[in-house]
């Protein structure tokens, strides 16, 4: 008989990686052998902070300093004893610095700099706070120290004026860079001579480029600092992007300045590129899909996309070799541009839309979807006007059921509520949506047996009339769904009956998500 001790290394390493803390915990202390080998998860991944409860953090620093050379990622969520800051986690690859709790931030400044100065491994770095301020020696030690950071992660620390020089330098050593911050100087930079100047208009180095630099996030309201353009003038300083998210809080976006650039090739890898909540009008945005060399992800939130727009990108030479397109609350994107999509992108892997109709499915023009092979997510929202026929409920339904490779399918007509109220009301007051009920005339969710690779599924919102012989298919068919969101209606049970009964088969399960 097989032990788990016996079992091929890549197999006992897959159950460890199931497993949760407690259950580790418990592992380490039957033999020896279970101990030698599930000790290296249980530190893997560790967590230090103060308990409310209690003066000091769960676990010790002499405990963790002797298994420091098992962990790889660490969260301090301080303010913590000194001794915890000068642990030096030799294989350290990921830090979270989470000082949202500290009562004098001033106190941590130096203990920030001792903890960065311990681990120069570190390639993934998160900072998370409030009020906490972060010295010029901070940066300085991540610049010059660090032996090769990777991703850099802000979310609300506070960069002085006076420490703008050191920011940008580090932040120059990093390859991806996600700010979620108000407060950075973006200001500081000097776009007209290539330098850094403080508030003081001190001479500072200059720093030239971000030559490490290929994805890069904006989310925060840019009219702070000088508004769009001027971050354009700092993004044209890295020359390697291939990612660029912007999440423009609802202004008018510079998107001629960036046509300006990529018609200049100012990053010729650029690739991908995500605009959320951006003013532009329908011709701007048909410019700017024009002008991008490279068309692998476009995603666009809560923003202006039409028929300009649309036909921009299908007349793409790359639209072939388009990955991901997301148009989530934009309102001019129709289901039969959804239907087009859909049929001429043969690599696409994740799609989302506002809603699709069965009519732009079943219509005598239309074509089999081409992404049948390659599409693994899908978000969008179905539609069944009072005209729509069984034929035409099953046309739509045998597209769906042919797309084995799909892990997650959503159906949900939530994100409806980022449409304007006019066309929201039209689609949930006069048309309904496809019935995933067993004994409906098509066969509701027998249609998807094919979908035994589905991880996540979703109905939220939806007029659906399910109960146990819809929970028990679900059940018996996906044995690989590992989250399930949506309200049965037609049950007798109570919710918190059929939650224990998703839990038992390792199925999260929510009414909403």
């Amino acid at each position: 008989m097989t032990s788990l001790v016996t079992l091929p290394i890549e197999v006992k390493e897959l159950i460890a990686q199931q497993l949760d803390k407690k259950t580790l915990c418990s592992c380490v202390r039957v033999s020896g052998p279970f101990h030698a080998f599930f000790l290296p998860f249980l530190w893997q991944h560790i967590r230090i902070g103060v308990n409310p409860k209690r003066a000091l953090p769960s676990q010790g620093s002499t405990s963790i300093a002797a298994h420091a050379s098992l962990v790889t990622s660490l969260v301090v969520v301080g303010p913590l004893p000194k001794e915890y800051y000068s642990i030096s986690f030799p294989h350290l690859k990921t830090l979270k610095i989470d000082t949202t709790y500290s009562i004098d931030p001033h106190d941590l400044t130096l203990l920030h700099v001792a903890l960065v100065r311990a681990n120069p491994t570190v390639q993934d770095l998160t900072l998370h706070a409030t009020s906490s301020k972060l010295s010029n020696e901070f940066w300085e030690v991540i610049e010059t120290e660090w032996i090769r950071p990777r991703s850099l992660n802000i979310v609300f620390p506070i960069v002085e004026p006076n420490q703008s020089i050191t920011f940008w330098r580090a932040c120059s050593r990093f390859e991806t860079l996600t700010i979620n911050n108000d407060d950075i100087p973006f200001f500081s930079l000097d776009c007209n001579n290539s330098t850094i100047t403080s508030q003081q208009q001190q001479p500072q180095p200059p720093v030239d480029a971000f030559p490490h630099m290929e994805r890069l996030t904006l989310k925060f309201d840019p009219t702070g600092y000088g508004g769009g353009p001027d971050h354009v003038d700092w993004i044209r300083r890295c020359p390697r992007l291939v990612h660029l998210a912007w999440n423009l809080v609802g202004r008018w976006s510079p998107v001629e300045r960036l046509i300006v650039e990529l018609k200049n090739t100012t990053w010729p890898s650029l690739s991908s590129l995500r605009l959320e909540q951006s003013m532009h009008t329908d011709k701007n945005f048909s410019d700017l899909v024009a002008s991008l060399s490279h068309l692998r992800i476009l995603e666009l939130a809560q923003s202006t996309f039409g028929p300009l727009s649309f036909a921009a990108l299908m007349a793409h030479p790359q639209i072939q070799n388009l990955h991901t397109f997301s148009v989530l609350g934009c309102d001019g994107f129709t289901g039969a541009m959804a239907q087009a999509v859909l049929e001429q992108c043969p690599t696409l892997d994740t799609f989302a839309a506002p809603f699709i109709s069965v009519h732009d499915v079943a219509h005598e023009e239309s074509q089999p979807w081409a992404c049948v092979h390659t599409l693994r997510n899908l978000a969008i929202y179905i539609t069944c006007g009072p005209r729509s026929t069984i034929e035409s409920r099953q046309k739509m339904f045998d597209q769906l059921g042919l797309l084995s490779r799909l892990i997650r399918l959503d159906l949900g007509a939530h994100r409806l509520s980022q449409l304007p109220v006019q066309t929201r009301t039209r689609f949930i007051t006069h048309e309904s949506t496809l019935s995933l009920k067993l004994s409906s005339d098509n066969g509701g969710l027998t249609n998807f047996a094919r979908l035994t690779q589905l991880r996540h599924f979703s109905f939220q919102q939806t007029p659906q009339s399910l109960g146990m012989k819809e929970v028990q298919w679900v059940l018996d068919h996906w044995t690989n769904l590992g989250k399930i969101v949506g309200q049965f209606t037609n049950i007798d049970i109570p919710f918190s009956r059929l939650f224990d009964l998703f839990q038992r088969n390792g199925i999260a399960y929510n009414e909403v998500a």
